[in-house]
């Protein structure tokens, strides 16, 4: 009877057995499955939660943008005895409550604090920079040695002034169609005046790392960066033509015919040591003295500098009205941020935006003054 038996009872066993390794790899299958669902689950919900903390930074940064607007549209008397109404800021007295101040335009840094996050704001006023229109090629090449800038200076200035002049000579270390034509992707140049900065990022020798500047690092200072000390959102006078440089002294003597202005109360130090008759350390002192109190006249600002008679034909002493406004939004529980990136016009009869980018390059971040 065993002997019967043995061969049905082998046959069944080897199906069990068989039953068994499928049910395993369908235990394991299940496994395998409920763990990539999870996963799937886990990052769904982390891109849900990023993209809801990247909305909610861009709206703060768009909050902080709108409070600089409101901020520099409120009428402030320059004199305290004056009944006309006025947009020119002026610098608060030491004591003066933070709260209640007017915005400086100097690039120092505000917060604006909402629900869950705050926005960064800094508002640069763009008659504190140089025109980049109607710079001449001294006024660039003394501005960006003031940059510590580890590329070319003359590679930095020739390909701006071959970009904006109307014609196809060439500067020495400059760059026309030639060059732009022969690029992977080519295009024209210009030959016209900038419309606005970034089309410097299209020129020869512009990298983001000039145009934006660099944070410090540890052992390393950091820099500001073009986009900083140069504006293209005011009216200038025509560029002179450029000429080839072969013969360099008629061409600086041409270039010497344009001038620029720039508010001595909200220009970058950079900015300072890049006019005639201010040194770095008569721009350290101009520096501490707006702190507490408003450049009205040059009579105000020789104690100040080496030469006013130098220096006054380089010299505003009033807002241009135009800004640039630096809104960084962040919320409180995450490392994520948007930085948007305005330029208005303010007048008495309101604002208006000139332009507006809200996907700037990442790494840019200015830091304050003196940091």
């Amino acid at each position: 009877m065993n002997l019967t038996m043995e061969g049905p009872l082998q046959h069944v066993r080897q199906q069990e057995g068989m039953a068994l390794v499928l049910v395993l790899w369908i235990l394991m299958l299940l496994t395998v499955l409920a763990f990539e669902f999870s996963v799937m689950t886990r990052t769904e919900a982390k891109v849900t939660l990023n993209q809801r903390e990247s909305t909610e930074a861009y709206y703060l940064a768009r909050a902080g943008i709108y409070k600089a607007i409101a901020e520099l549209s409120q009428p402030v008397s320059s004199e305290p005895d004056d009944d006309e109404e006025d947009l020119t800021p002026f610098n608060p007295p030491p004591d003066a409550d933070p709260l209640e101040a007017p915005w400086m335009t100097d690039g120092r840094p505000y917060q604006v604090t909402l629900d869950n996050g705050t926005a960064e704001v800094r508002i640069y006023d763009e008659g504190g920079k140089i025109n980049l229109n109607e710079a001449n090629g001294s006024t660039l090449r003394e501005l960006l040695s003031t940059l510590r800038l580890e590329q070319s200076i003359s590679g930095i200035v020739d390909p701006i002034l071959d970009w904006r002049d109307p014609d196809n000579n060439y500067h020495r270390n400059g760059a026309e169609d030639t060059y732009y034509l022969s690029l992977p992707e080519p295009y024209h140049a210009k030959n016209g005046p900038f419309d606005t900065m970034d089309e410097l990022l299209w020129v020869k020798g512009i990298t983001p790392d000039i145009f934006y500047g660099k944070q410090p690092e540890p052992g390393r200072l950091g820099r500001i960066g073009l986009i900083d000390v140069l504006t293209a959102s005011l009216d200038a006078k025509p560029a002179v033509v450029g000429s080839s440089t072969d013969d360099d002294e008629e061409e600086e003597e041409e270039e010497e015919s344009i001038q620029f202005k720039v508010n001595v109360n909200t220009a970058p130090p950079e900015v300072l040591m890049s006019i005639p008759g201010i040194s770095e350390s008569h721009t350290r002192l101009i520096v501490a003295e707006r702190e507490f109190f408003t450049f009205l006249t040059t009579e105000d600002l020789d104690p100040f500098v080496g030469d006013i008679d130098d220096a006054s034909p380089f010299i505003s002493f009033q807002p241009s009205n135009t800004y640039t406004i630096d809104a960084r939004g962040s919320i409180a529980s995450s490392p994520g941020y948007h930085h948007i990136r305005a330029i208005v016009s303010i007048s008495p009869k309101g604002h208006r935006i000139l332009q507006w980018n809200d996907s700037i390059y990442a790494q840019y971040q200015q830091a304050p003054y003196g940091s």
